[in-house]
């Protein structure tokens, strides 16, 4: 069997992980270091609210920046929609759409636009994509705060690359125990990793019993998180 990116948990968006029998199991291990352990996603969504509603006591504008594609439609999923609207940009809501359209569920979402007020967005939140941060529309706001979910904030090196102002550990990837339920979980005689800490992974698991090998990609690391 070969996996995608994937977790176990179910975020209540995309279809809930299933563990299948093999013999031989490809594994993604983008996270495969103990120090990567999550924690529950209850937890960050709560503590992105709380952000939002503080934000919104002070008239600042919430900014929160996270991957197109799933991400950013797994924070809308689990915005308390009573703090205010949420705003999002064109990339997100296009995603947005088509997903309404397959019947995913979400919460009803504004797009932005490069006219929009700071008096219309104040309090309320926006969704975008990483790249928004350098697009030249914050420096219309005059208070905004930005927030960045990413699995890749669990340890301070990777908040050195960026500039924001507020992190939440938020990833679609499986963290180090998930990464090991899942090989357990297949019986596989064989595991290939690839993807991020591919060496250290299929090492450990060669330590622990399981027939282990390292996969060398053409197009480099994998990045997301």
């Amino acid at each position: 069997m070969v996996t995608g990116d994937y977790k176990l948990e179910n975020d209540s968006l995309s279809t809930s992980y299933e563990p299948v029998k093999c013999s031989v199991f490809i594994t993604e291990s983008t996270f495969a270091l103990p120090i990567y352990k999550w924690e529950l996603q209850e937890n960050i969504y709560r503590q992105i609210n709380d952000w939002w509603k503080r934000n919104k006591q002070n008239s600042v504008v919430s900014v929160i920046c996270g991957y197109s594609l799933g991400k950013a439609q797994r924070i809308i999923k689990h915005l308390d929609t009573s703090a205010g609207k949420i705003y999002t940009h064109p990339v997100i809501e296009d995603i947005n759409r088509i997903l309404r359209n397959c019947g995913v569920d979400l919460p009803s979402t504004v797009l932005i636009n490069e006219n929009i007020s700071y008096n219309e967005l104040k309090g309320n939140i926006v969704i975008a994509p990483p790249s928004f941060t350098g697009s030249g529309f914050l420096s219309k706001l005059e208070k905004y705060s930005v927030g960045y979910a990413s699995g890749w904030l669990k340890t301070q090196k990777a908040w050195g690359r960026q500039s924001i102002d507020i992190g939440f550990v938020l990833s679609d990837h499986c963290d180090w125990e998930s990464l090991n339920a899942a090989v357990k979980l297949t019986k596989a005689e064989k595991v290939f990793t690839m993807h991020g800490f591919t060496g250290q992974f299929a090492k450990w698991l060669n330590e622990n019993d399981t027939e282990a090998y390292e996969l060398h990609e053409i197009s480099g690391k994998e990045e997301n998180g």
